[in-house]
């Protein structure tokens, strides 16, 4: 009984991904929705997301040649450009997006996701093993992106795991 007892408990994580990927799959967003921890999900991304993009413009530009004022101001519309990103991130269907492609919402396209031309296109090695006896990671890692992307599952329960933090690569920003 005691083997059986810690099959069930190792191989629920294993269980929980299998039974999100169908709830997508399915169309079935409400079930889906029972395995994410959107809050935790927001709070981890804002910082990153922040942090990318300020990455990006100072690439772009010269810090020197902006005033106090003007980073001020940058810090807002920074800040602004973050939220307005998260929005439609922090959904299934961004999330999925994220998670499986490695691509933030496209606001060109007339539904809102960028897709993959072919299945060809999408190579991805996928990893999925525990970092502690309480997180399991599934470690995405995308052509195009040196480092993976990690889908951070924390345990709720006994048996019970949801999706929890995303932790994006340094080399994410080309997506912003």
């Amino acid at each position: 009984m005691p083997i059986v007892f810690f099959g069930c408990f190792y191989s629920s994580p294993y269980i929980s991904l299998f039974l999100f990927k169908s709830a997508i799959e399915a169309k079935d967003y409400k079930k889906a929705e029972k395995h994410i921890n959107f809050y935790s999900i927001r709070k981890s991304l804002k910082p990153q997301l922040s942090y990318l993009l300020k990455e990006k413009i100072r690439q772009k530009t010269s810090v020197e040649s902006i005033s106090p004022l003007e980073i001020t101001l940058l810090s807002s519309v920074i800040n602004l450009s973050v939220d307005s990103i998260l929005e439609p991130l922090i959904t299934i269907k961004g999330l999925k997006l994220l998670i499986e492609k490695g691509r933030l919402v496209d606001f060109n396209n007339k539904y809102g996701f960028k897709e993959a031309e072919n299945k060809e296109d999408i190579q991805n090695q996928i990893k999925l093993y525990y970092k502690d006896f309480n997180t399991f990671i599934l470690s995405n890692k995308i052509k195009e992106i040196r480092e993976p992307i990690l889908a951070v599952w924390k345990r709720e329960d006994l048996f019970l795991w949801r999706l929890s933090l995303i932790e994006l690569p340094s080399d994410f920003y080309r997506e912003i």
